[in-house]
């Protein structure tokens, strides 16, 4: 079975009432395969999701915005392509509004308040006769749609459909397919293009009328800080093969941050080894790939949590020379960056093991 790969997005706060075409979303890349109509307030606010599979193994984020609809709103997808033989088709899945789940036994926080899983019936897609049928996650989503009476839209053909609104907080991220069997084998792919944003419900969503201009000036108000959702992880962690304790990490957002010096403590004597120097006069942090660690004792000394004193970081760093823009945060004093990024900064390989939970590094 072929596994539908998606993707999610998020959103933000300017608020104003449009009519939205797909291809002024942030989403759509491609102008000449279909559009998408539909009325909706963009709401500027980023929004983060999990999946549920072996523990939270998939999540995402958006990039933000998201799109506020009223309940009943209808969508109006059409394929504008002239490849004779090229469908559009329409799937959403849905990510309830959630504090915790039962996971291996115990409750558990959903880092990010929305969750898709199976009572979620996980994917949906538009048939035939303009209603939705669901399928299991893992089941292969466009074989669904070829085999079991999904709609797919032939050039010049338009539908018009409406999401069903649970009633409850929900986030909805709904997509639009373009194939074309010329440009890609369906046995081998689900889509040549995809078309995918997020979509709440009027009643739920964090609309904000937009003040009348005042008559006489006044002192503008500062917008609020992002509130970030920060907490330490429990997950298990190995370097090239050999399980490690020690290291401090903080999930952020979804994603797993470690404090600078415990990876390069991890990594000193392997080929993805760093030196790191402070310099006081420039006020960077200096990496220096290929040069040993010289530890000064802090490294791999996990304390208590304190997640709630974490701050966005504009320190500045630089790698080989070269300044590296990296997302970090200040917990406790200590500068975090996000595994991932370091990888690719420095050169090593991260992976997630979602059986057991486990962080994985491995050096060059």
């Amino acid at each position: 079975m072929k596994q539908w790969i998606s993707r999610i997005l998020a959103a933000a706060m300017v608020v104003s009432l449009l009519s939205v075409s797909a291809f002024a979303a942030e989403h759509t890349e491609f102008p000449d395969y279909f559009s998408l109509d539909f009325e909706a307030t963009q709401v500027d606010e980023r929004l983060s999701v999990n999946k549920l599979r072996e523990g939270f193994t998939e999540f995402e984020s958006g990039d933000g915005f998201y799109y506020a609809i009223a309940d009943g709103a209808e969508f109006t997808v059409t394929n504008t392509s002239d490849a004779p033989d090229s469908f559009v088709y329409v799937a959403y899945q849905r990510y309830d509004a959630v504090d915790s789940v039962e996971l291996y036994g115990a409750m558990e926080k959903v880092p990010t308040g929305y969750l898709l899983t199976a009572s979620n019936e996980f994917n949906w897609y538009l048939t035939a006769d303009g209603t939705w049928e669901a399928i299991d996650e893992g089941y292969w989503l466009l074989g669904a749609v070829m085999y079991d009476g999904g709609l797919m839209l032939s050039p010049g053909q338009s539908t018009t459909f409406t999401v069903p609104n649970s009633g409850e907080d929900a986030i909805y991220l709904i997509y639009v397919y373009y194939l074309d069997p010329a440009q890609t084998d369906p046995d081998m792919n689900d889509y040549t293009w995809a078309q995918w944003n997020y979509y709440k419900f009027e009643e739920f969503a964090d609309i904000e009328e937009t003040p009348a201009e005042p008559e006489t000036p006044s002192e503008e108000t500062p917008a609020e800080p992002t509130e970030d959702v920060v907490m330490p992880t429990n997950q298990a962690l190995t370097v090239n093969g050999e399980a490690v304790t020690g290291a401090q990490v903080y999930n952020i957002n979804g994603s797993n941050y470690f404090k600078l010096r415990d990876v390069a403590a991890l990594l000193n004597g392997t080929g993805s080894q760093f030196a790191l120097e402070y310099d006081a006069a420039a006020r960077e942090i200096v990496l220096t790939t290929g040069e040993a660690y010289t530890p000064d004792g802090s490294e791999l000394t996990a304390g208590e949590d304190q997640s709630a004193t974490a701050v966005r970081s504009s320190q500045s760093l630089t790698i080989d020379g070269e300044s590296a823009s990296l997302t970090a945060y200040n917990i406790g004093g200590n500068n975090y960056f996000m595994l991932r990024d370091l990888g690719e900064a420095l050169g090593f390989e991260v992976d997630y093991d979602a059986a057991t939970r486990t962080m994985i590094i491995n050096s060059k």
